[in-house]
C-alpha cells in the first residue's frame, strides 16, 4: 500500500507498526519533503500504476497540471485509491476519507462569536492549499449567517509573509494585531501564526484570552510541545490506521466520508 502524507517521525513509525501487524508493506511518499512537484507525483503514481500496489492513500498536489488522469487509471486497474487529504477544494472523483475543514472553519467562528469577540476573523494566506481555503469557506459561512454577508466579506485578512524572518513584516503583523477593534478572536490557519500573533499581542500588552483570543488549525497532528492555542484537531494517526485498513482489506467498500473536527481547548479563547 503506497502511502502519500506529511509524515513526520512518530507518524511514519506508528503507522509502519501498525501496517506490519497487518501483514501489509507501506511504501511512503513524503509530502512535505517532496513538495508539490506534479512530475515528480506523477511518477511515483505511475510506478505505483506499473506495480499494481494494493492501494494508494492519497494527498496528491493541488499544483497545476494535476494529476487526475493517473488518478483515474490507477481506480480503473483496481488499485484502491482513497484520498486521505484534499488536492481540490471540490471531492476527488475517487472514493475519500477527507477532514472536513468547511465544517471545522465554522465550528471556530461559532466558537469564537459565542465567546463574545466583538470582531472575529481568519487569516489567509496567497499561496493557501484546498484544505485552507475550505475553512476559509465554513468560517466565512457562519459569519455570514450570524452577521451578515457585509461582515462575511470582510472578515478575512491578509498574513504578512515571513512574519518570523523580516523586520518589516514583523512590523506589519504588530499593526495588524493592534488595529483589530478589541475583543478579537481570530483563526489562524497555521500554528505558526497563532503563536506569532500571540507573541505580536503580548509585546503590545493585549491580554490573551480577555481582549484577544487564537484558534489554529494545523492541518495535522505532529507533536505540538508547550501549546498555547486552541487547536483543531481530527484524529489524524488514527484516521490513516484505519483509511489503511480500508485498502488493505479483501472486499473494497469505496468509502465517501468526512472526519468529524475537533476544537481541543488549552486556554486562548476566553469561556463563552
Amino acid at each position: 500500500v503506497s502511502v502519500m502524507f506529511a509524515f513526520d517521525t512518530s507518524i511514519l513509525a506508528d503507522l509502519q507498526r501498525h501496517a506490519i501487524g497487518k501483514d501489509v508493506l507501506i511504501c511512503p511518499y513524503p509530502r512535505t519533503e517532496m513538495g508539490w512537484d506534479p512530475a515528480l507525483e506523477r511518477a511515483f503514481l505511475e510506478r505505483v500504476l506499473r506495480e499494481r500496489h494494493r492501494g494508494l492513500l492519497a494527498f496528491c498536489t493541488p499544483t497545476p497540471p494535476r494529476n487526475d488522469l493517473v488518478l483515474r487509471e490507477l481506480d480503473a486497474a483496481g488499485v484502491h485509491v482513497l484520498h486521505v487529504e484534499h488536492y481540490r477544494t471540490e471531492p476527488p472523483e475517487q472514493p475519500y476519507m477527507l477532514p472536513d475543514y468547511r465544517r471545522a472553519g465554522h465550528m471556530a467562528a461559532v466558537r469564537l462569536l459565542l465567546a463574545g469577540y466583538a470582531t472575529v476573523v481568519c487569516t489567509k494566506a496567497a499561496c493557501d492549499w484546498p484544505g485552507a481555503l475550505l475553512l476559509r469557506q465554513g468560517f466565512g459561512e457562519a459569519i455570514a449567517d450570524q452577521r451578515g454577508a457585509a461582515a462575511a466579506q470582510t472578515c478575512f485578512h491578509e498574513y504578512p509573509l515571513n512574519a518570523r524572518y523580516t523586520a518589516k513584516a514583523r512590523t506589519e503583523l504588530a499593526r495588524m494585531v493592534q488595529a483589530f477593534p478589541k475583543p478579537v478572536g481570530i483563526l489562524c490557519t497555521s500554528p505558526t501564526m497563532a503563536g506569532e500573533i500571540l507573541d505580536a499581542a503580548a509585546a503590545a500588552g493585549i491580554a490573551c484570552p480577555e481582549e484577544l483570543g487564537v484558534i489554529a488549525a494545523p492541518f495535522t497532528d505532529f507533536p505540538m510541545e508547550n501549546t498555547r492555542f486552541d487547536i483543531i484537531e481530527f484524529g489524524l494517526k488514527e484516521h490513516l490506521k484505519r483509511a489503511l485498513d480500508c485498502v488493505a482489506a479483501p472486499e473494497w467498500t469505496a468509502p465517501r466520508e468526512w472526519l468529524s473536527p475537533r476544537i481541543t481547548q488549552y486556554g486562548s479563547v476566553r469561556e463563552s
